[in-house]
């Protein structure tokens, strides 16, 4: 139990410190006042998260066209197997009649 009271005191006086430290030197700022540092920065966080979303739209569309293109090209393959496999089966079977070339 006084341990856990130390421990507590110990962290107020470095809260405490932080404040004083903070009017030493405005680079420091208490906890308290951190939002405010994130607020001086937001334009340019919104400018590089508009910045990201762009990338991410750019490559989405990129990788549509990939897969747009891949789908056309199976279909290709699948239409040149079909006839491939209708020809096999035509030479079959006129093999097996005795027909053919």
């Amino acid at each position: 139990m006084n341990r856990r009271i130390s421990m507590m005191l110990v962290c107020l006086a470095l809260v405490a410190g932080l404040g004083g430290a903070a009017e030493a030197n405005p680079g420091i700022r208490p906890l308290h006042s951190r939002r405010g540092a994130l607020d001086e920065h937001a334009p340019y966080a919104r400018v590089e998260s508009d910045r990201r979303l762009r990338e991410v739209v750019r490559e989405n569309e990129r990788l549509r066209r990939q897969l747009r293109d891949a789908e056309w090209r199976l279909e290709g393959l699948e239409r040149r197997h079909e006839r491939a496999r209708e020809r096999a089966l035509i030479l079959t079977r006129s093999r097996r009649t005795g027909g053919g070339c």
